[in-house]
């Protein structure tokens, strides 16, 4: 069935100037504090760093700093941006219920540090641990309808 594209009803579009940003990588100091974040074994290879430690030291500062976020967005021109948990995200997480809690304290983060202060900068995608489907649905509804999420 083919969709009618032809209508009457118009609607109010907000626009932006400047470039949009789309799953830009944060961090969350919900893994810091669970020593799951940075992963480890992914930095640190087989037996040595396969990345310059300049360059991994400046990605980390990255991650977690609103401030130095923004003066990076301004200087490249990006008015809004789209933010997405880092790796190994919420799926790396293999005990469902810390999961399901690591989600919920995470979209709350960004919601807090990003969204919130700065709602005309940033958006997210939210975090949801599909280890358990009923509960994934559960957060996904909660950070959408209640924090601004954006579906991922």
């Amino acid at each position: 069935m083919a969709l009618n594209r032809e209508t009457t009803e118009r609607i109010q579009v907000t626009r932006r100037g400047g470039k949009i940003a789309l799953e830009e990588a944060v961090g969350s100091p919900v893994f810091a504090a669970h020593q799951n974040y940075p992963p480890r074994p992914a930095i640190k290879g087989l037996g040595g760093l396969p990345f310059n430690p300049q360059f991994l030291a400046d990605v980390e500062e990255r991650l977690d700093n609103v401030d130095l976020r923004l003066k990076s967005m301004d200087q490249c021109g990006i008015q809004y941006a789209i933010l997405s948990l880092t790796s190994p995200g919420i799926e790396g997480v293999s005990d469902a219920s810390t999961a399901i809690r690591f989600a919920r304290e995470t979209n709350d983060d960004m919601y807090h540090k990003y969204v919130k202060p700065h709602p005309l900068r940033f958006g997210f995608f939210a975090c949801v641990a599909m280890h358990d489907p009923k509960e994934a649905a559960k957060e996904l509804e909660r950070a959408v309808t209640q924090l601004g999420a954006r579906e991922p």
